[in-house]
């Protein structure tokens, strides 16, 4: 029975954490608009969204959000749960806990940037021969 009453309790305090999450809307550029039922509602700078809160943010727009000592801005063209994007932004950012104050993402990255060149993959196999080479020499 006391187990159960402890987990009830850890259980509880856990949702509040959870759901008791909130983030402070620092600064709008452009459109930004969360979902409000069925519709889409414009966001003001100062409104105060929970995690949960599902946004979109529009070609060219951003907006920085503030929760606890953590300041992150959601780039353009993005759409998700605030909580979600908030963490994507923070972990994309590889900044050290506790040490951020100010955390901002670059915009999404082009296809372009993403494109490995052939000098690149041949490099790498070049290191991978010479490695088993060495091992050969060895033996």
């Amino acid at each position: 029975m006391k187990r159960i009453v402890f987990l009830v309790i850890i259980a509880f305090f856990t949702a509040g954490a959870v759901f008791g999450q909130n983030y402070t809307v620092r600064s709008i550029t452009g459109q930004v608009q969360r979902e409000s039922g069925s519709r889409r509602v414009n966001i003001r700078s100062g409104e105060t969204l929970s995690a949960n809160t599902v946004i979109h943010t529009a070609l060219g727009a951003s907006i920085v959000l503030r929760h606890g000592d953590i300041e992150a801005a959601i780039p353009a063209v993005r759409s998700g749960r605030v909580a979600d994007l908030f963490a994507q932004v923070v972990q994309d950012s590889e900044a050290a806990p506790g040490a951020v104050n100010r955390v901002t993402a670059a915009p999404a990255a082009s296809p372009a940037g993403q494109v490995s060149t052939a000098s690149a993959r041949a490099r790498v196999g070049i290191a991978e021969d010479d490695a088993e080479e060495e091992e050969e020499e060895i033996e």
